[in-house]
Formats: structure tokens, C-alpha cells, sequence
């Protein structure tokens, strides 16, 4: 924070007249004497308030300031030759008035009122930030449809434990079969069956004889 001595903080305009007055004592006819002091009506603006020493008419114009914190710009709110000016800090703006290429009513700002009391210029807090934006809620279950409880099927285990059934077994998609490697075999070509030995012989007495053409059977 900078301490500028022509700041005189929340001053009246009578007072501030009276204080200029009394510095333009003794200065050049030609001089710019001023000071800057509070906006009364606001909490942001300031007033540039400054006469020449040979007229004793003292003038008032506003410094507005907009934003707050870093972002914070200053301009002179009066009707002066030229673009406006725009500066990040109070003290640039006043610099910038003091140079004779400034086109200033009556000329640069020359002769600072100095304040009786060091002050530091007030500034304005930045606003506060907004709350975060809340998610809105997702869609609930469709209407008929079941929601599962990952608890259900532990406790319907343990019940069915309790009345001496064992749970069913859980399903699920079946297991890959296991490959068998065999060195022997080309790519893409299939492992024979396992060699399960010589068929046994039919049984003869299990087939009965078929009876012959013209033939009959007793019993």
C-alpha cells in the first residue's frame, strides 16, 4: 500500500476549499494547487479537487473507478481534450495529469496540498465469490423396475444356511475351455481323441434271431 501525501481521505468539499486556499498562499499566479479526497456519496469514487492559485475558484471532478482488487481501473469523469485514460492505480492517474501534454483545464497539476494525516487510499473489497452450482439431480429408477441390494443374496445365503438348504450355486457366463498344448501339432490343426482301447464284443444272447419266412415260433 502506497501512502500519497495529496489523499486527504473523507473530506468535506468546504474543508477541502479551505485547505487549498491556504496552500495556494504564496505560490506562482499560474500554479495548479490540489488535493483528492473522498466521494461522499460513494464508497468507490474519489474527487480530484484543485484550483489555480491566482483565481481562488476551486473545481471538483470525480474519479470513478471501476472493478475491484487487480482487476481495478481509474479515469477522470470530466470533459477534457482527447481520449480517456484508463490507469490500474490512483497514483498513475495523477502522474499522468501533472505532465503539460495532459491537456488539464489550466494546466498540469504542479503544487500537491499535502494531508495533515498520512492516509492510504481506501479501496473497495472484492465481491465475494459465487456459491458453486450444485449438480442437478439424476433421473430415479424407472417406474417397475427393481433396484438391488448388494446385501440381499449374503442374507438369503444365511438364512437358507439356517434352515439346513444350501444356497444355489451363482451363475454366470461359462468357463473357456483350456488349451493343450502339443508340439507336435501344426497351427490350426485339432488334437486327436484320447485312445480309449478295443471295443468290447456284442452280447449275442441280447439279439434275438429273426424268425425265418414261412416259419412259426412256439413258446
Amino acid at each position: 500500500m502506497t501512502i500519497y501525501q495529496w489523499y486527504h481521505g473523507p473530506l468535506g468539499r468546504d474543508d477541502a476549499d479551505a485547505r487549498l486556499r491556504d496552500q495556494c498562499q504564496g505560490q506562482p499566479g499560474h500554479s495548479i494547487v490540489f488535493l483528492v479526497r473522498d466521494k461522499s456519496t460513494s464508497d468507490r469514487d474519489l474527487v480530484l479537487s484543485w484550483m489555480v492559485a491566482q483565481k481562488q475558484v476551486v473545481t471538483h471532478f470525480v474519479i470513478k473507478m471501476m472493478g475491484a482488487g487487480d482487476n481495478k481501473t481509474y479515469f477522470l469523469d470530466a470533459e477534457i481534450p482527447g481520449k480517456t485514460f484508463y490507469f490500474t492505480h490512483i497514483g498513475d492517474l495523477i502522474d499522468h495529469f501533472k505532465s503539460p501534454t495532459a491537456n488539464f483545464p489550466g494546466g498540469p497539476l504542479a503544487v500537491a496540498c499535502p494531508s495533515p494525516i498520512p492516509l492510504v487510499v481506501r479501496e473497495p473489497e472484492a465481491p465475494p465469490l459465487p456459491p458453486p452450482e450444485r449438480a442437478a439431480p439424476g433421473p430415479g429408477p424407472a417406474l417397475g423396475s427393481a433396484t438391488i441390494n448388494p446385501d440381499f443374496d449374503r442374507r438369503a445365503s444365511e438364512r437358507a444356511m439356517e434352515r439346513g438348504q444350501m444356497p444355489a450355486e451363482p451363475t454366470g457366463p461359462p468357463l473357456p475351455a483350456r488349451q493343450v498344448s502339443d508340439p507336435n501339432l501344426l497351427p490350426g490343426q485339432t488334437p486327436p481323441l484320447p485312445d480309449r482301447g478295443p471295443l468290447p464284443p456284442p452280447d449275442m444272447r441280447s439279439v434275438p434271431d429273426k424268425p425265418k419266412k414261412g416259419s412259426c415260433i412256439i413258446n
